[in-house]
């Protein structure tokens, strides 16, 4: 693989490499084994994020759509689907871990990419049925990317740059806080933290913050 290409592809992964936050923060209120969510956002770009989630026990599995808030491309997506559970439990405080496969895809005038890849959070803190403050340290790696560049990428950039599939072409390392507040069935939430490349660089911006609303049913 050349230098150019490395790095166009290095590039898509980490461009719609955008990071998920927990689900609910507090716990579900009495009777409610389901939850809808709708996040508003700075994750590597500006997003919409619409969720679901279902607990099983004492852990949960839900599905995540995000896309670009910007003119709402749908050429721009991501899917997360995966699963939470608490590992260790004393009282109101807890540890819980999720893991999930993701899927993004960007479009744009140099080049479209397809990624897959899987995330794995750790989520330490308090949880209770009123109000909750948890860390979040994630990572998400890219495991395969598919490139396709464009014609002007190939006239302006680098023209012997091969379309297909790369292995291991990025990923992502999360650290911040989310906190929330529940009255009845609905929570609000809100999250904030750094973001930085798996070698330890910054990406741009290199800081996240969202702010969510939840319902339980």
């Amino acid at each position: 693989m050349t230098h150019k290409t490395w790095f166009v592809s290095l590039f898509a992964a980490l461009a719609i490499a955008l990071p998920a936050a927990a689900q609910e923060v507090t716990n579900l209120p009495d009777g409610a084994r389901q939850s809808v969510r709708f996040d508003l956002g700075l994750q590597s770009a500006l997003v919409y994020r619409a969720s679901y989630s279902r607990q099983i026990g004492s852990g949960m599995l839900y599905g995540r759509f995000t896309l670009p808030a910007a003119g709402l491309d749908f050429r721009d997506f991501a899917v997360e689907a995966g699963g939470q559970a608490t590992a260790l439990a004393s009282g109101d405080w807890k540890l819980n871990v999720a893991f999930a496969p993701v899927l993004r895809m960007t479009d744009n005038n140099l080049f479209s990419a397809t990624a897959l890849g899987v995330r794995g959070t750790v989520l330490p803190g308090y949880q209770s049925s009123r109000w909750g403050l948890m860390a979040e340290l994630g990572y998400e790696k890219i495991l395969a990317t598919r490139l396709k560049h464009s014609a002007k990428y190939r006239s302006a950039g680098y023209a012997l740059a091969k379309d297909g599939w790369y292995s291991l072409s990025g990923g992502t390392l999360q650290a911040g806080l989310r906190g929330g507040y529940r009255f009845g069935r609905v929570e609000l939430s809100a999250a904030a933290g750094v973001l930085a490349s798996e070698g330890l660089n910054a990406v741009v911006p290199p800081f996240y913050g969202t702010l969510g609303t939840a319902y339980a049913f």
